[in-house]
């Protein structure tokens, strides 16, 4: 390594040590139903059940919910449902806190890349923004 390259690393290594001491030592998250009915708004038109997110809606949803939170010991969450069962609305619940409270990457999965498109625009992208979250999210590019 010569010393152009031991500078360059020396100055990345300073940086990321910077960024590191800056984090916050603990972060309050709060669960994430109790975040939906806070900020979870659903435009009339767009859901069956328009206005502010409800647990009552769909109890059973509550605890997969918070199984979703990262201080829960659940590693793995799998769902197995029917159609019309609100898993997707509850998905995108979930997408929204992550976002919120920048918790990590979301991969979201559908059957084709139109699907996914549509899914995209009609409603994840519906949600972050009644949800008043434009502001953080950024384009991959």
């Amino acid at each position: 390594m010569n010393s152009a390259e031991r500078l360059y690393k020396g100055k990345q290594a300073g940086q990321l040590l910077g960024r590191i001491k800056a984090l916050p030592e603990s972060i309050d998250i709060p669960p994430i139903t109790d975040w939906a009915e806070r900020d979870r708004y659903v435009p009339p038109g767009t859901a069956p059940f328009p206005g502010m997110h409800s647990r009552e809606t769909a109890p059973h949803f509550v605890e997969i919910l918070e199984r979703l939170h990262p201080d829960d010991p659940c590693t793995w969450v799998v769902v197995m449902k029917s159609v019309q069962s609100t898993a997707t609305y509850h998905a995108e619940c979930a997408m929204g806190a992550w976002i919120r409270y920048k918790i990590g990457g979301i991969g979201y999965y559908t059957a084709t890349q139109e699907l996914a498109k549509i899914r995209s625009s009609a409603n994840i992208d519906t949600m972050i923004d009644a949800s008043g979250m434009a502001h953080l999210v950024k384009p991959h590019s």
